[in-house]
């Protein structure tokens, strides 16, 4: 077999995921973890990637983070020095290679709010399934995870009555049984507030007998 050498450092690929949060205080990891990523394995001494905030007052980063040596990717630890209106610009570079993502600095006190519930608009056959996502604005946190589930008015679905967003995470699925021919909508409350989604349960098609 003929393997391809590839030559010079290593490419700065990726910068993920696009917006992260980060809690109130110093070094620490992101929710969910930002990650950067090179297309091959670090060389000798690791591959040190430059960082640069945008906003120092509220967001401070080390001058660089080094993917060790053999590894492809590393995660970052991040100081959050005052609560953010929104996401902070943090770049990584490498090599002429500069990405970017959002990092929204944020207090451990507050307490996230339902963002929505996709899709926000669907249909399923009788005798099938269909998967929602219910997101929250904020990583999920220690009592602050049970989302209350309704199908109204219940007749042509199915589906639970809660769902638990994990700590740390944005958001969950669930899913959702057509049980006959008719119309419902999904409805997802978390601490006083509602979203909601309409579904169409539809008939499962004939099927004739071909001889």
């Amino acid at each position: 077999d003929i393997q391809l050498v590839q030559s010079g450092p290593p490419q700065l690929i990726s910068m993920e995921p696009a917006q992260t949060f980060l809690y109130l205080g110093m070094l620490a990891t992101t929710l969910p973890p930002l990650i950067v990523t090179i297309d091959r394995p670090a060389p000798t001494g690791g591959t040190a990637i430059a960082l640069t905030s945008a906003d120092t007052n509220l967001l401070d980063a080390p001058s660089t983070v080094v993917i060790p040596q053999g590894q492809t990717s590393q995660q970052l630890s991040l100081s959050g020095i005052a609560v953010s209106s929104g996401p902070v610009t943090l770049e990584a570079s490498w090599e002429g290679t500069t990405l970017s993502a959002g990092v929204e600095v944020i207090d451990p006190s507050r307490v996230p709010v339902l963002a929505g519930i996709e899709p926000a608009t669907s249909s399923v056959a009788v005798g099938s399934s269909l998967t929602y996502t219910v997101s929250f604005d904020i990583p999920a946190t220690p009592g602050n995870q049970e989302v209350s589930l309704t199908v109204t008015p219940g007749t042509f679905a199915t589906g639970p009555g809660q769902l638990t967003i994990p700590i740390g995470e944005l958001s969950a699925d669930f899913v959702v049984d057509g049980i006959d021919a008719g119309s419902e909508v999904i409805t997802a409350t978390f601490g006083g507030a509602s979203v909601g989604a309409d579904l169409t349960v539809t008939a499962q098609p004939d099927i004739g007998l071909v001889l």
